[in-house]
């Protein structure tokens, strides 16, 4: 999700583009920013995507994704450079109940947090 917000000759233009159910807008670290915010999977939602996007001249820099539980696949869970990560919800054999945790994503310099809930009937 992106929003921006444009002054011209005293005029202010808001452009926003609808991200899907589970997104919202980006974390942003001193090296690299985390793309949605956070993650909720609601009843049915199969997957998830976050994008990793480091900033210009540290492109090279490793990361590692932990604090996923049992019911939650990431992958890959670590890299170099900027990447799309999957996350997906493994609900089965789980008694109805809402699941939540945080994704740490950790670069050389920055700690950012995602927070995850999904929900189970």
């Amino acid at each position: 999700m992106r929003k921006a917000l444009l002054c011209a000759a005293g005029l202010a233009v808001v452009a926003l583009a609808f991200a899907p159910l589970g997104c919202s807008s980006a974390v942003t670290g001193t090296q690299f920013q985390v793309t949605p915010a956070s993650l909720n999977f609601g009843e049915v939602i199969p997957s998830e995507r976050l994008e990793i996007s480091f900033f210009a001249g540290v492109e090279d820099q490793r990361w590692d994704i932990t604090g996923a539980p049992a019911w939650l696949r990431v992958s890959p869970s670590s890299g170099t450079g900027n990447a799309t990560v999957t996350v997906e919800p493994i609900r089965q054999n789980l008694h109805p109940d809402t699941y939540s945790t945080s994704l740490q994503i950790q670069g050389s310099a920055d700690l950012v947090n995602i927070p995850v809930t999904m929900k189970v009937q």
